[in-house]
């Protein structure tokens, strides 16, 4: 009968899957997610005045970091998009914040973002 308790517990509380997913679609990047079309927030002509940045040894991405007064908590934005993708759908974001010389607010502002993720 012990090992019928145990076994129940196991069931219910150790395997048990969360019933919130946290899925790597809702974190967001001034208001960006992965899956999204960089169209949503850029012209196509903006977009396209960007130089990309190839990735080493991949034909498949390019990165292409911008700079833009519409991001309010970042000072760049790096997205990561495949090469001649029409729709610019975003399958890699990154966030920068600069802190020329100023590492105890660099480490500040870490620790806010670490919470959130």
């Amino acid at each position: 009968m012990k090992k019928l308790y145990v076994y129940l517990f196991l069931v219910f509380f150790v395997l048990q899957t969360p019933s919130s997913s946290d899925d790597i679609l809702d974190f967001q990047i001034e208001g960006m997610s992965i899956g999204e079309s960089l169209l949503n927030i850029f012209s196509k002509k903006e977009i396209d005045s960007i130089e990309p940045t190839y990735y080493p040894n991949s034909r498949k991405f390019h990165g292409l970091a911008i700079i833009s007064d519409k991001f309010k908590g970042y000072d760049q934005v790096t997205f990561g998009l495949k090469r001649d993708d029409k729709k610019y759908i975003i399958h890699s974001l990154a966030g920068d914040l600069y802190y020329e010389n100023d590492f105890k607010n660099c480490m500040k502002k870490k620790e806010e973002i670490l919470k959130e993720v």
